[in-house]
């Protein structure tokens, strides 16, 4: 008879907080499975009976990752405000990345290898990008859904942009970010009587 495995959800929890560390400390090169075992006292065989391989521990982090963002997003207050409501919710992007710069460059793909991708990472990054998308939908009014997905790939990508500069330091403080997140926000609060004359124009060619 095989011996049972003891090794669930909580035991994941605590290798993740480990690997983590492991990541924020050395980055990629530094992770791995004895690396982890090393740093936790877990047997690799028990690690291997919670991850797979290394790339399963990778997805894993960065639904952590996303987890953790799209909670940071949920917990924040819902005002009458609804594009003072949307820049808060990509400042939080803003803490995440510096509080967890390794995590956060893992989970958005900036230092992500070649590795399997767990369906959970998936899972997890459509749940926080549902959390950003309530808040511009907002924020944009009773718009199409073509328009709501532009215009949440619009915010999303002036964040992870604003993220890539200060990570390398060509942008810093706080305020930056709101000055920039807010031209975003007016952009998409503006009516846009245009847009719609012009797909008429479209579809009556």
């Amino acid at each position: 008879m095989g011996r049972p495995r003891r090794y669930g959800a909580e035991t994941e929890a605590d290798l993740l907080e480990a690997a983590e560390q492991v990541l924020e400390e050395g980055g990629l090169a530094a992770l791995s499975m004895r690396a982890l075992a090393e740093r936790t006292g877990v047997t690799t065989r028990a690690i291997y009976s919670v991850f797979t391989s290394k790339g399963h521990l990778l997805a894993r982090l960065a639904a952590r990752g996303f987890d953790m963002l799209g909670r940071r997003v949920a917990e924040l207050p819902v005002t009458d405000d609804p594009e003072a409501d949307l820049v808060e919710a990509g400042l939080a992007l803003r803490a995440f990345a510096a509080r967890h710069p390794a995590l956060y460059a893992l989970a958005f793909g900036l230092d992500r290898p070649t590795a399997d991708d767990a369906p959970s990472a998936e899972a997890a990054r459509g749940e926080a990008l549902a959390e950003l998308r309530a808040r511009v939908a907002r924020v944009g009014g009773s718009v199409d859904e073509p328009e709501l997905g532009a215009q949440v790939r619009a915010f999303h990508a002036l964040c992870e942009g604003l993220a890539a500069l200060e990570r390398r330091r060509a942008l810093q403080g706080e305020q930056a970010w709101r000055t920039a997140l807010a031209v975003c926000v007016r952009g998409i609060a503006a009516p846009r009587p245009g847009l719609a004359d012009a797909r008429s124009s479209g579809r009556g060619a």
